[in-house]
């Protein structure tokens, strides 16, 4: 984004978080949500063990564990960019959820199956989407294009996890991953700029 300012810059990270953001508020819940809800949440309960195991890669340990794998394989820079943009995910996703007051999908579609142990809270946004696309986006800005499956696949792979569940419905799900992607570009270009 050359010749861009970092207002503008700012402004174009952030927009599809916004937007997404801007239809939670609405309080409705649209029927493309519904469908997509029920169609991962029919999937047959033998998913959940193998599911459940996908869905950590979003959970608060997550950027935790990231970073001291980066720290193990002698990378304490990337540790850190890790931490900090997985961190910073999981806290603004939290402060999102008070603000925009979303409910569960277990309040407003029917029929749903909850698996595991019920979620708690406000539904908008997934913390899990948010937190595992601000590490993918990390790693992928950080280690290149080999990590392109990360953001791409392993990222969205996680929220439709907590779809599965029935922890989210698919614009909390949208809304996390735009916020993720948000915060580590956000991080990326404060690195960029704070360089002498």
């Amino acid at each position: 984004m050359t010749g861009v300012s970092a207002a503008t810059r700012a402004c174009l990270i952030w927009a599809p978080f916004a937007a997404t953001v801007i239809a939670a508020r609405s309080r409705e819940v649209a029927a493309w949500e519904h469908a997509g809800t029920r169609q991962l949440n029919r999937l047959p309960d033998a998913l959940h063990a193998p599911v459940w195991t996908v869905m950590q890669l979003g959970s608060f340990g997550a950027p935790l564990f990231s970073a001291a794998g980066a720290i193990v394989s002698g990378r304490p820079q990337f540790a850190a960019r890790l931490a900090a943009s997985g961190l910073t995910a999981y806290f603004v996703a939290k402060a999102v959820k008070r603000i925009v007051r979303r409910g569960r999908p277990s309040g407003l579609v029917t029929g749903l199956v909850v698996r595991g142990q019920p979620a708690t809270g406000n539904g908008f946004v997934s913390g899990h989407a948010a937190v595992s696309m601000a590490l993918g986006y990390e790693a992928y800005h950080s280690l290149g294009v080999a990590a392109w499956p990360l953001p791409v696949l392993l990222a969205p792979t996680v929220g439709a996890a907590r779809m599965y569940v029935g922890a989210h419905l698919p614009l909390d799900v949208v809304g996390g991953a735009a916020l993720g992607w948000a915060v580590s570009r956000s991080l990326a270009a404060i690195r960029t700029q704070s360089r002498p």
